[in-house]
């Protein structure tokens, strides 16, 4: 597995988890439940978003770690991630808001980096443009921008 200091912990996801992954994904998505609109209409988007991402993330990367981040064995996020010979790849990575701005996860992204520098493979992910603190802290990480359409940006780390 990928080791994190301690409390941390990524493990696994378990038949347990899904309810705990519902809610993540939910706390996700502000940008829908901003909007004016019917609460039920927009859990009823938000849960077809989740199974659509569930489903490409399925189609697009077959072999992908689907993984649950603990502290303190309290589940606070997940991460998916790809890897072959070539390169590793976080498909998706998300923390619980109450968990955020307190370091984990850019604990996470050193520990994935030292992780990968130590087999020589280079880290890629996309983000959204919309997720500014995110591309920051790629950013302060060493994360190189890439390519980018009008919805998302590549980006790459290499420890070469």
């Amino acid at each position: 597995m990928y080791p994190l200091p301690a409390p941390l912990l990524l493990r696994p996801v378990r038949e347990d988890d899904h309810a705990f992954l519902d809610a993540l994904y939910d706390s996700t998505r502000g940008d829908l439940k901003q909007k004016d609109t019917d609460p039920e209409f927009v859990g009823q988007l938000i849960k077809m978003q989740q199974q659509m991402q569930a489903h490409g993330f399925r189609n697009m990367h077959p072999e992908a770690e689907y993984m649950v981040l603990e502290r303190h064995g309290e589940r606070i996020g997940r991460l998916v991630l790809e890897r072959d010979s070539r390169s590793a790849r976080i498909v998706d990575i998300a923390i619980w808001p109450a968990a955020q701005n307190q370091g984990v996860g850019k604990t996470v992204l050193s520990a994935l980096q030292a992780w990968a520098a130590a087999r020589q493979l280079p880290l890629l992910l996309n983000v959204s443009k919309a997720n500014q603190r995110a591309r920051r802290l790629y950013l302060a990480l060493g994360f190189q921008a890439g390519a980018a359409d009008e919805v998302q940006q590549e980006m790459s780390w290499s420890a070469a």
